[in-house]
């Protein structure tokens, strides 16, 4: 860790010399979670964390380069520990309206709150938690043109980034680190190298904007984690090796449309995906031969500004997602009907305070399932900013630990303190 600090820190000192009109930004921030009291020696009730983000961005000569990356360290579980790129790419304008791209990139492609079925391109680093997972960026090269009144891409996506999972150390308690992913493709298993692309084009009208999406790609959203190797007897299933502990992602055709309508007053904001799988291989997990299945993600989306005689004001969210699969894979997936809530506060002060109350239910369950959030942030002394945030899950007892059930005990209170350069 310490030779990879000393390399950047050259590396930066090299651009901030050379570049013409560099810029950068970044902020270190000390988190610290307190969790529920679980009742297991073994799993820690208190961590801390302290994290760095640095961006910078410059001309060099007749080339624009962007170099985004962030690092983790924490003291406890050790899987969490890493420096990862987010955007590190150079730019060429070859035209006009042509420019030319190379390097990580990470991608946005939502406009809801809490719902982001387009938003897939990326891979992530998954906390113990439904939300809070950073995005790690891809590996492109490719082309954006300025056509049709909008944006235009095309990228080539040659060498998926690896999601990284919880450790054993983490608060899952786990018996061992999961192992390297598996690709899963047409043909079976998959080198990290493949002819795998993204299209996508994006334009703004006069009173609705408009995303489409299109790509060929590990889905790194959905994951099963077992074992390729088994054998099959008299119509049962047995692995031939005890170990459970690695990940499979799945090839498959994505594609999705965005919309916003801006109307006077409040935004109508609607999401259409559709996963189609080229596999199906099956994995042996948790006593059962599993393969995903291809589906169709719906979401719906309304908010509203409200505006206070004292200067504050408000903003309500409701959004609804549903997720349209087979009957085997409803068991494996958290929350399928969703119906997310959501009051924002807005004080509008030199301090940017801000609270913000949310909860999550998946409807087709017949007891609660989901999860609730406060968070309150500031900004104080132009350069510091504190956020707490605190999520309580709502777990049946019958919950599948494919699913939500593997939250259970997992609600936390966090404080993060930032410091921003």
């Amino acid at each position: 860790m310490l030779y990879r600090l000393f390399y950047i820190f050259c590396l930066l000192s090299s651009l901030e010399a050379f570049a013409e009109n560099w810029e950068r930004t970044g902020n270190i921030t000390f988190e610290t979670r307190q969790f529920e009291n679980d009742g297991v020696n073994d799993t820690f009730e208190n961590q801390r964390a302290l994290e760095v983000h640095y961006k910078g961005k410059g001309d060099f000569g007749e080339n624009f380069f962007t170099l985004s990356f962030a690092g983790r360290y924490d003291d406890q579980d050790k899987n969490r520990n890493m420096l990862w790129a987010e955007d590190i790419y150079l730019q060429r304008q070859v035209s006009e309206k042509v420019s030319f791209i190379a390097g990580y990139k990470i991608f946005n492609y939502s406009y809801m709150e809490a719902f982001h079925p387009l938003d897939v391109v990326n891979a992530r680093i998954t906390d113990v938690s439904l939300v809070n997972a950073d995005k790690m960026g891809e590996l492109v090269i490719g082309v954006d043109i300025d056509a049709w009144d909008g944006n235009l891409r095309f990228y080539l996506l040659p060498h998926p980034t690896q999601p990284i999972l919880p450790g054993r150390d983490s608060r899952l308690n786990l018996k061992l680190d999961f192992h390297q992913s598996v690709w899963i493709g047409q043909d079976g298993e998959e080198n990290d190298w493949s002819d795998h692309f993204l299209i996508s084009f994006e334009r703004s009208f006069e009173s609705f904007d408009l995303m489409f999406v299109t790509s060929k790609g590990m889905d790194r959203n959905r994951l099963l984690i077992g074992n390729e190797n088994y054998t099959e007897f008299n119509g049962s299933v047995f692995p031939d090796s005890p170990d459970l502990f690695t990940p499979f992602y799945y090839e498959r055709f994505f594609s999705g449309l965005n919309s916003v309508f801006n109307f006077d007053g409040f935004q109508l904001k609607s999401s259409l995906a559709y996963s189609y799988y080229l596999a199906e291989d099956q994995i042996y997990t948790l006593k059962e031969l599993q393969n995903p299945s291809d589906y169709t993600v719906a979401a719906l989306g309304f908010e509203k500004q409200v505006g206070h005689n004292n200067g504050m004001d408000s903003t309500l969210i409701a959004e609804g997602q549903k997720i349209f699969v087979s009957k085997k894979d409803e068991p494996n997936l958290p929350l399928q009907n969703d119906l997310f809530l959501a009051w924002r506060l807005s004080f509008n002060d030199l301090n940017s305070k801000q609270i913000t109350l949310s909860t999550m239910l998946d409807l087709s369950k017949s007891e609660h399932e989901g999860f609730s959030q406060f968070i309150y942030s500031q900004r104080f002394a132009e350069t510091w900013k504190i956020e707490l945030f605190f999520i309580d899950y709502y777990i049946p007892g019958d919950a599948n630990i494919n699913g939500i059930g593997i939250f259970r005990d997992k609600e936390h209170v966090s404080m993060k303190f930032s410091r921003f350069f």
